[in-house]
């Protein structure tokens, strides 16, 4: 799809630490959405579903077929038509948020991934266990959606480079707990983006949201709350999967949660609250404030 001159949009790159965003001016949702969506689908990715009066759309788990490299026998299969006979032991699926701005409109992209390994030791028989989150292929793909939104090639290295050299300032907004409450150094607007990018890499699927009111309203992704049910080692997944009894063979449970984000004279303090508004066991509280404070460092 190319741009003509007044479809363009000005727009960047915004980080801080690990959790990059796109910032888009003067462009509303429904404007930027049928480029996100023929984006991922230029690159390789099914949409599996899309909700575009909430802004939210997901892939499909693809192959991550960068890693094989290029050498010639990849490039004679590739050349005769063969070329899926070559596969890689991971994949890669990406959940994708849209949401108004003041400005425009801020785009997010959240990663998640997953790798094949042998179970057994005659390696005849293999399972699909879930890896971290990539930020580095998050900011790759913000690039490249960068360069489809009509922004040349080289201003978007600049940007890269400018965002490089001030990461650890900006990444040092400090956080903490306090009487059950995160307080994160950071204004609301920045603390809004940053807490959202957080919950869904924590496998919490944002449902809803009011950011008038500063509530996102959240809950397990449907395949992380399914593989809890397994007798696991205690993955990254696994360990978040404090909504479930352990000691009942039952499905998982989907209760949903409320993330409550308020001004304070610190910055923002954020609450986490059930469904009903009302504090969580102080178990599940810590669990979820852990990971919650780990990925807004």
């Amino acid at each position: 799809m190319v741009l003509s001159a007044d479809q363009k949009a000005k727009a960047q790159i915004e980080r801080a630490g690990s959790q990059r965003w796109i910032s888009v001016e003067g462009k509303s949702p429904a404007q930027v959405w049928p480029l996100l969506k023929a984006f991922w689908q230029d690159n390789g990715f099914v949409i599996q579903t899309e909700e575009p009066d909430i802004g939210l759309m997901e892939t499909d788990w693809a192959e991550n077929r960068a890693k094989l490299g290029r050498d010639p026998v990849r490039n004679l299969l590739e050349n005769i038509g063969l070329g899926s006979v070559l596969s890689t032991p991971e994949r890669d699926r990406f959940r994708i948020r849209v949401e108004q701005s003041a400005t425009g409109t801020d785009v997010f992209f959240t990663h998640r991934g997953m790798y094949e390994i042998y179970i057994n030791e005659a390696k005849d028989a293999t399972r699909w266990q879930p890896r971290p989150a990539d930020p580095e292929l998050e900011a790759v793909f913000l690039s490249r959606f960068l360069v489809r939104l009509g922004v040349d090639e080289a201003t978007v290295a600049q940007n890269a480079r400018k965002l490089e050299a001030t990461a650890n300032p900006v990444a040092s907004s400090k956080v903490r707990s306090e009487g059950g409450d995160i307080i994160l150094a950071d204004s609301f607007e920045r603390s809004w983006r940053r807490v959202g990018l957080a919950l869904e890499r924590q496998g919490l699927a944002i449902v809803d949201r009011d950011r008038s009111m500063g509530i996102y309203f959240v809950s397990p992704v449907q395949d992380e709350a399914l593989k809890a049910t397994e007798n696991s080692s205690g993955g990254i997944w696994s360990s978040l999967a404090f909504w479930q009894d352990k000691e009942k063979a039952a499905e998982p449970m989907r209760e949903q949660l409320r993330i409550e984000l308020k001004p304070s004279d610190a910055g923002t303090r954020i609450s986490i609250r059930n469904s009903q508004g009302t504090p969580l066991s102080a178990k599940q509280l810590q669990t979820l404030q852990q990971k919650l404070l780990s990925e807004l460092q």
